[in-house]
């Protein structure tokens, strides 16, 4: 029988579900769902913050960075124009987005 604990699990909804790029190891999984529950507060903003960190994740998984580590200035600032360069409409939102997250 195992034995009892009081251990707390967090297993946040799939909605607050970063994008694996962010969460590298335990501890940053778990900074980067404080800083999504405990420091933004708004549903909104945190939409708002959570959508282009996705996308900016999936670009980087289509550019070939793997790790956080590797990310840098320049990936971020480039980031925004992808999709203008790609025929769609630009993010220019969510690179302000991602440059708020950043400081």
């Amino acid at each position: 029988m195992p034995t009892p604990t009081t251990e707390i699990i967090l297993s946040p909804a799939p909605a607050l579900q970063p994008a694996t790029l962010f969460t590298p190891t335990p501890k940053a999984a778990r900074r980067v769902l404080e800083f999504f529950t405990a420091q933004v507060n708004n549903n909104h903003t945190r939409k708002a913050y959570l959508n282009p960190t996705r996308r900016f994740a999936a670009w980087c998984d289509q550019k070939g960075i793997g790790q956080l580590a590797d990310v840098q200035a320049f990936h971020v600032a480039a980031f925004p124009w992808a999709g203008k360069q790609n025929g769609g409409p630009s993010k220019q939102a969510d690179g302000n987005e991602l440059m708020k997250l950043s400081h």
